[in-house]
């Protein structure tokens, strides 16, 4: 699976995919075709290179001009794969083909010098050294971001152009001449160029890299994301918060109140709580960090520690399938199943299911959320259900939402007392000022029981 297909998620993973400051088009299309990755060792490395650069470059605000001169030289870099391939297979490049490898040149040789007046260690970043490919395609060192055969290729090539601006009518002979001439110049030029064909390779990709870690650099002191730590066995979070649900809110004048939640293997964790209490939001932020992890991003959260999956799941909200005549309850069942069915295959994942069950009667959705807890107990995955339910008798790890006190919301989780979902429905219904006899019938019912 690659990046872009997690984009449509609820997690809000697309949020802050599109918010990355990337200077070039093509960098952008390497973050969406970068693959989704268990390995431990490819997430340090990634996690790696980019703290070592956040550390040096961003946290303090010291390069920020340098940073801007970075980018600025980043934004010139094109998708030239093409041109490369053909390189490497032995065709004769074109003037414009041409033009790339010497653009791409210019731009790396630029920014190695940047970097080399800073005077600080940027081994991990690869950068290139093509010098050499300047020197093949700017024999006259004018340093200028554009290409044709100089003159300086070729005396006989320069002896016919001059003949050829002496004369007032136009020489087909001469032009043929000078065409076959400049024809066997780009022959040479791709000979001595294809000696450095895969320093060329790397060095576009060097790049690209570069301003995709320049982006997510950034994008961490902006976002105040974290870096987390590699865990075997859990997902710890404090200070868990969902960047574009507490933007959304800001611009209403609230704050977003940031969670510490601790989820681990082999122990499926219950949340119970009324609506409006966060528990979707929970669901989507862990959902979001966990692929944001996998793909080296900043955590929205005051600190980290998270562990590797081989999938995540989120199943929240209305399923209906219209197309294949499924209701909601239906969809939702044949989600859940294909969850049961990964875990049972031996892979871990994370599995954040909303509501399970909540469309159907109270008595049947209490025995299938009560019997899928049980059924991914004792299974090396992190599992997260929300419910109203009242479940008993599950040997699972059972959180609340703090719930409506003095007046408003606490979206804090604390250890749940009992068994039974707290009720606060009525409360949050009066507090939004609902019709006030309508509320007030509900509470004496709900008191008669």
């Amino acid at each position: 699976m690659k990046l872009r297909s997690f984009l449509d998620s609820q997690s809000g993973f697309r949020y802050i995919v599109e918010r990355l400051s990337l200077s070039s088009s093509y960098s952008r299309q390497v973050v969406m075709d970068t693959p989704f990755t268990s390995t431990i060792k490819d997430i340090k490395a990634g996690y790696e290179d980019l703290s070592m650069f956040y550390r040096q470059f961003i946290e303090k605000g010291k390069f920020q001009f340098t940073i801007l001169a970075i980018q600025e030289k980043l934004s010139l870099v094109k998708d030239i794969r093409g041109s490369i391939s053909r390189l490497e297979r032995g065709i004769i490049l074109d003037d414009v083909e041409l033009f790339e490898i010497k653009s791409l040149a210019l731009v790396s040789e630029d920014i190695r010098h940047i970097f080399i007046e800073t005077g600080l260690n940027i081994e991990y970043l690869n950068l290139c050294d093509l010098s050499s490919v300047l020197d093949i395609l700017d024999p006259e060192g004018n340093r200028i971001n554009s290409f044709y055969v100089y003159e300086a290729y070729s005396e006989e090539l320069s002896r016919i152009r001059k003949e050829l601006k002496s004369l007032e009518v136009f020489n087909e002979d001469l032009h043929y001449r000078a065409s076959i001439i400049e024809e066997k110049v780009r022959k040479e030029l791709c000979g001595r160029l294809n000696v450095d064909v895969k320093t060329i390779r790397n060095a576009l990709s060097a790049l690209t890299n570069l301003d995709i870690i320049i982006a997510k650099a950034l994008q961490i002191k902006e976002l105040k994301l974290t870096f987390p730590v590699i865990s075997k066995k859990e997902l710890s979070y404090t200070g868990l918060f969902n960047p574009e649900v507490s933007d959304n809110i800001s611009n209403d004048g609230r704050d977003f109140q940031s969670i510490d939640i601790l989820v681990e293997n082999y122990k499926p964790l219950l949340i119970t709580g009324a609506n409006m209490g966060g528990k979707s939001v929970t669901l989507k932020t862990l959902a979001l960090s966990q692929l944001l992890f996998h793909f080296s991003f900043g955590i929205p959260a005051t600190s980290a520690s998270i562990s590797a999956v081989n999938d995540v799941f989120l199943i929240s909200g209305d399923y209906q399938d219209i197309s294949k005549g499924l209701s909601s309850f239906a969809s939702e069942m044949i989600k859940i199943d294909e969850v049961i069915k990964v875990i049972s295959s031996g892979k871990r994942v994370l599995a954040l299911i909303d509501e399970p069950a909540g469309t159907t009667n109270p008595s049947e959705g209490t025995a299938l959320v009560s019997a899928l807890l049980h059924r991914l107990t004792d299974k090396d995955s992190f599992i997260v259900i929300t419910t109203h339910y009242n479940v008993d008798n599950i040997d699972c790890k059972r959180l609340r939402v703090k719930g409506y006190c003095e007046g408003k919301m606490d979206y804090s989780l604390v250890a749940a007392e009992s068994n039974e979902a707290p009720r606060e429905a009525i409360k949050i219904a009066r507090s939004l000022k609902i019709d006030e006899s309508w509320i007030n019938e509900a509470e004496y019912i709900v008191n008669q029981r």
